[in-house]
C-alpha cells in the first residue's frame, strides 16, 4: 500500500475569499498511490470559517500519522492529529 496525502492548493485571493475556502482547502488521502483519493473529513473542520492555511507534516517513523495545522481568516489556529492514516482525527 503506497499512502499519500494532499491538500490542494489555490492563489492568495482564494485564501481570503470564504466562498472559495469550503472547495478548496480541504485533505485528501490516497491509499492506491494516487490512481484514487479520498477526502479526510472524520474529526476536522468542516465549515468554512474555520478553514483557511492547512499545513500538513506526516511522521517519519510512521506514515499513518499525520498533524494538520488550520488557521482560519481571522488568525486562530488549530492543530489535528490522526494516528490511523486519517480515518479519525481529533483537536490537539
Amino acid at each position: 500500500m503506497e499512502l499519500l496525502y494532499m491538500q490542494p492548493l489555490g492563489n492568495e485571493s482564494d485564501v481570503l475569499n470564504i466562498d472559495n475556502m469550503e472547495a478548496k482547502h480541504r485533505i485528501y488521502r490516497s491509499i492506491d498511490g494516487g490512481d484514487t483519493w479520498d477526502e479526510l473529513t472524520n474529526g476536522l473542520p468542516t465549515s468554512a470559517s474555520q478553514k483557511g492555511r492547512i499545513s500538513l507534516d506526516i511522521s517519519q517513523s510512521n506514515p499513518n500519522v499525520l498533524y494538520a495545522r488550520y488557521a482560519d481568516a481571522s488568525g486562530n489556529i488549530r492543530v489535528y492529529k490522526t494516528n490511523n492514516g486519517g480515518i479519525v482525527g481529533s483537536q490537539k
